[in-house]
């Protein structure tokens, strides 16, 4: 069949990582398929650059001034901010000349995501959602008592939160994703709603580590035990994705421009994915 057929791999490994001596944490691309990836080194890490189309490698593309570069996300002026889950600080840097600037959080972040108006949103331990602009002042945005927060993505006017519960309420979820709308261009949230019970769906109480959506609205739910990625559409569909060829523990995912999910996959060995899905994903408005 060699002769008259070429068979392209759905996934492969991106980036030529040591799974070893390498902590791969955070992923982002920009508009022209560049993967930027953020390296666990101490004191300080680093993000290297991947470029297009076979992933050459850009070893310390920018020093970063956190340890571990854990979320990542490119801004509208051409900065790419992120956050290390550990400290209440907001970093970014400029993609051109590598220049940073920082400032202090409410609370600590573990994930972050733009909306159209260019308004960040972030959240971790401190069981609120901040909203940061580009001059890296912040404010609480909205409240989520006894949640601690894993994922953030906006999609479709609403900012989507994926977190676990501490309290004893018996109807909130101890896993789940909530939505709060965005009501105005400052960047102004509605009360927070239920979107659905991670483990009632999973079967497991595995954690959710990352979501995102594609161009038709599917939700993607990355996880770290028994669900590597699991899919969920508006109608309350749950699927597993790619079960034979994806498998847990996924810490990152991110979409490039084109039809490429870019994945960190934390098992053994550990490893950045590549995969085709023959469709784009949602806009990541920063990059716009």
């Amino acid at each position: 069949y060699q002769d008259n057929y070429i068979l392209y791999p759905r996934i492969i490994e991106y980036g030529d990582f040591d799974a070893l001596d390498e902590s791969v944490w955070g992923l982002e691309a920009d508009n022209n398929e560049n993967l930027y990836v953020g390296l666990s080194i101490f004191p300080e890490g680093t993000i290297d650059k991947l470029i297009p189309p076979s992933g050459v490698r850009e070893n310390d593309f920018i020093s970063a001034v956190l340890p571990t570069p854990f979320s990542m996300r490119i801004g509208p002026d051409n900065n790419i901010y992120y956050v290390d889950g550990v400290n209440p600080y907001i970093i970014k840097h400029d993609l051109s000349n590598g220049s940073p600037a920082f400032n202090t959080l409410p609370g600590i972040a573990s994930d972050l995501d733009f909306d159209e108006n260019g308004n960040l949103f972030c959240g971790g331990s401190g069981e609120k959602l901040y909203k940061v602009q580009t001059d890296l002042s912040s404010t609480i945005a909205a409240d989520y008592t006894n949640i601690s927060i894993k994922a953030v993505r906006v999609y479709d006017g609403s900012v989507y939160v994926a977190g676990n519960y501490s309290g004893d309420e018996n109807d909130i979820p101890e896993i789940g994703i909530w939505r709060n709308q965005i009501i105005s261009s400052d960047g102004t949230l509605n009360e927070k709603e239920i979107v659905l019970d991670w483990i009632e769906l999973s079967g497991k109480n595995s954690n959710i580590t990352c979501i995102t959506f594609d161009e038709n609205g599917m939700m993607y739910i990355s996880s770290d035990d028994n669900i590597a990625i699991g899919t969920y559409t508006s109608e309350g569909m749950f699927n597993t994705l790619y079960p034979k060829i994806i498998f847990a523990p996924i810490s990152k995912m991110t979409w490039g421009s084109d039809n490429y999910l870019y994945l960190n996959y934390r098992g053994d060995p550990r490893s950045v994915f590549r995969l085709d899905m023959g469709l784009k994903g949602a806009p990541y408005y920063g990059r716009e």
